[in-house]
């Protein structure tokens, strides 16, 4: 759903991360959102930010699609960029663990909406590079959107291979992936995992080891 936000009124917190502050919001017509609060550096680092920060607004803004965070607009006060975006109710994948013992029919669904919401990426070839639970949102109505766009790419645009963007312990899986299949190894998978969740990753191995392989011989440079 397309919308437009002219004024507002900034609510509780909701988290934080290495991009910024995120709250709920509320516009003068009575709809709520989420606000991306982000200091701008006016350090030696402050081209790269307001790079990186236009980088994710013109992905986010191109981007249409039920398992991805909506994208309504921005704002600036000074030194602070205001994102506005979909308001995903549940939070975070990460928090969920926290408060749940998640089923494999939880797992399931999650991940088939996941799955759907990078496709659509990699169809307009673009890489995520930093998938995580924390960047992964979950609606009160069990729907799915993949969140935080500050490190993707157009993958015609980088060297993936050389690539080493995302969170420290949560490097991306098609980043990792792609450094596994250069050294011709298998990606381990855990003993702890159910036969069925086994089954499911041993069958997608080997079409993501397909689909990277097409990519590097079709892409052979950035």
């Amino acid at each position: 759903m397309n919308r437009s936000v002219k004024s507002w009124v900034r609510g509780q917190q909701l988290g934080s991360g290495s991009f910024g502050t995120v709250y709920e919001a509320i516009s003068d017509e009575g709809f709520f959102f989420a606000v991306k609060e982000v200091l701008i550096d006016q350090g030696i680092n402050a081209q790269q930010s307001i790079s990186q920060l236009e980088q994710e607004i013109a992905l986010l803004s191109q981007f249409e699609h039920e398992n991805i965070v909506q994208y309504y607009g921005t704002d600036k006060e000074e030194t602070k960029l205001y994102i506005f975006l979909e308001l995903v109710t549940q939070g975070s994948l990460a928090s969920l663990y926290q408060k749940y013992h998640l089923q494999d029919t939880h797992v399931s669904e999650y991940t088939r909406q996941i799955l759907h919401g990078l496709v659509y990426l990699h169809e307009r070839n673009i890489v995520h590079r930093d998938i995580k639970c924390a960047n992964i949102l979950v609606h009160a109505n069990g729907s799915v959107k993949l969140a935080d766009f500050g490190l993707a790419k157009e993958m015609t645009k980088i060297n993936i291979l050389k690539s080493t963007k995302g969170s420290v312990y949560w490097m991306a899986p098609e980043i990792h992936a792609l450094f596994k299949i250069g050294r011709e190894e298998q990606p381990p998978i855990p003993n702890y995992l159910s036969r069925e969740a086994r089954d499911f990753i041993t069958q997608c191995v080997p079409v993501l080891h397909l689909y990277i392989y097409t990519f590097i011989h079709l892409n052979p440079k950035p």
